[in-house]
């Protein structure tokens, strides 16, 4: 059974890798709820339908990386890469993306609503089926995200 962490001291890159390989063995989504992951480099990494609720995502690396069905309520994702991230069916309500890059990342059919979108650069994003009913837009760079269906509100 794979380890969930609940903690918020600094997770090891020993800690991590564990997690990872228990979730890959039992081919289902990494259990790292509440983990202090800051500064990580994860680019490319598969973390699909990952548990990050509340996790400490601030400054990582995440371009490239799978996180489609991943939970990522409430995690605080301030000033992320998230360049070219699969995050389709992601949930980041709540989430504190002030900062992130964005940039080409497919957001399809994502759950967005209350997340803090202040700064964040969205641009070529795919944002089709998204709701992002959210407060803070009106700052976001939206300006060349594909958007058709999507749900924009300020």
């Amino acid at each position: 059974m794979a380890k969930d962490i609940t903690m918020n001291p600094p997770m090891t890159d020993a800690q991590l890798r564990v997690i990872l390989a228990d979730a890959q063995r039992d081919q289902r989504g990494a259990q790292l709820g509440g983990a202090n992951l800051e500064g990580f480099v994860l680019r490319g990494l598969n973390l699909r339908g990952a548990w990050l609720q509340g996790a400490n995502l601030v400054g990582v690396d995440l371009r490239d990386a799978c996180l489609s069905d991943a939970w990522l309520q409430c995690a605080d994702l301030r000033s992320a890469n998230l360049a070219a991230a699969d995050l389709q069916r992601a949930n980041l309500e709540h989430a504190n993306l002030t900062a992130a890059n964005l940039q080409r990342a497919n957001l399809q059919s994502a759950q967005v609503g209350a997340a803090n979108l202040t700064h964040t650069d969205l641009r070529g994003a795919d944002l089709r089926d998204t709701y992002l009913g959210i407060p803070g837009i009106d700052r976001a760079d939206v300006s060349t995200a594909r958007r058709a269906g999507g749900v924009l509100t300020a």
